[in-house]
């Protein structure tokens, strides 16, 4: 079948754009199509991913719907599917589905979406599947996000029939992925390969939010250059450079949260298992969790929240859970009692949408919850 034109894809993006000022803010080329997930409602994921069905399709690191579970590498009941081999697409084109932001599936908790690709291919390969793996290295993709992740298992993807490239590449890229999803991973040195992979991607990531980089060029030329530097290949120049900007950026944002320590924007409550950070300015999640497991370290579960202004009057609100404590049930009781302020996520990490509820208003809600749950 044809692929969609240009135009018809623009008309569908501007009946579900977020706003008006947000509807040419999109990426559409022959290797699939990307935007924002704050810029265009899930229903127009959904619309595009029918519409985009007629060839095979990734849509891997993000859900539209619990109810895309039945169709994902791991299900939620017969665990990791090695014979997966996608679900039939409206338009006839094959479906690739594979996510880890499925809270109900303990085994996705602590997992992210490199890893189960990678694993996945590598499994095709060990069972013979030639046929399936050039199906998949020639679909398409749908984005709504371009985090290390994301544009790490994409690219795995489109080199799947490549078996050697798999293997060399492909658990370097795993461990960047991780460390940008869970910040588990030791610190290591800049110069290691899991340091520097994780790095550019943290780079291209904020390169294309900028509108520096096209996501198509991100996918078609400069994720290439850094498989094949980590292969043994040519050292590419400039994204040793981007990576090197990228970890100063990470030490400045690291040390800006020091600073707010310092002046008294950090607390703690309910003996640690709540720590609260009053930002002065919008920051990542991620850089506050690395911060307190490596300043202020806990025995035990806890919840993180980060908020600050973005916007004249309306808050962001981020949590994040250690030591393996489920937020889902947190989501929950947050949807019912500050409904407007939109929290959703997964198992140990998530948020809310931008909004005018004040933070004493979430602050009482989350400090009811965790007095009547024991995580101990």
């Amino acid at each position: 079948m044809q692929t969609p034109s240009v135009s018809e894809v623009q008309a569908l993006v501007a009946t579900h754009a977020t706003s008006e000022e947000v509807r040419t803010r999109f990426d559409y080329s022959d290797l699939g199509f990307a935007m924002h997930r704050d810029h265009l409602r899930i229903e127009g994921f959904r619309a595009l991913e029918e519409l985009l069905s007629s060839v095979p399709l990734l849509v891997f690191d993000f859900n539209m719907g619990p109810e895309d579970l039945a169709q994902n590498l791991h299900d939620g009941t017969s665990g990791f599917r090695a014979d997966y081999a996608g679900m039939p697409g409206p338009r006839g084109g094959t479906i690739f589905r594979v996510d880890h932001h499925y809270p109900v599936v303990a085994q996705l908790n602590q997992q992210s979406t490199t890893p189960m690709v990678l694993s996945w291919l590598k499994g095709l390969h060990a069972a013979g599947q030639s046929d399936l793996l050039e199906e998949v290295a020639r679909s398409r993709y749908l984005a709504n996000h371009w985090d290390c992740d994301i544009l790490f298992s994409q690219h795995l993807a489109r080199k799947a029939d490549d078996r050697s490239y798999l293997e060399a590449v492909g658990p370097i890229l795993e461990a960047a992925a991780l460390r940008n999803d869970h910040v588990e991973l030791p610190e290591r040195e800049l110069e290691t390969m899991e340091a520097l992979a994780y790095n550019a991607g943290q780079a291209l990531d904020a390169k294309v939010t900028a509108g520096e980089l096209r996501y198509h060029d991100v996918q078609a030329n400069w994720l290439p250059r850094l498989g094949r530097w980590i292969a043994g290949g040519p050292r590419c120049d400039q994204l040793a450079a981007w990576a090197t900007q990228s970890h100063q950026r990470e030490q400045e944002r690291l040390a800006v949260i020091r600073s707010w320590d310092e002046a008294g924007r950090l607390r703690q409550e309910l003996g640690g298992r709540l720590v609260v950070l009053d930002g002065e300015h919008p920051i990542q999640n991620a850089t506050f969790y690395f911060y307190l497991r490596h300043s202020r370290p806990f025995d035990g579960k806890r919840i993180q929240l980060l908020y600050f202004l973005e916007a004249p009057g309306h808050f962001k609100y981020k949590l994040r859970s250690h030591g393996g404590a489920n937020l889902t049930p947190l989501y929950e009781h947050l949807r019912r009692s500050v409904a407007e302020a939109g929290f959703n996520g997964r198992f140990s990490a998530g948020g809310s949408k931008l909004t005018t509820v004040p933070p004493e208003r979430v602050l009482e809600q989350l400090r009811q919850y965790l007095e009547n749950h024991d995580w101990s």
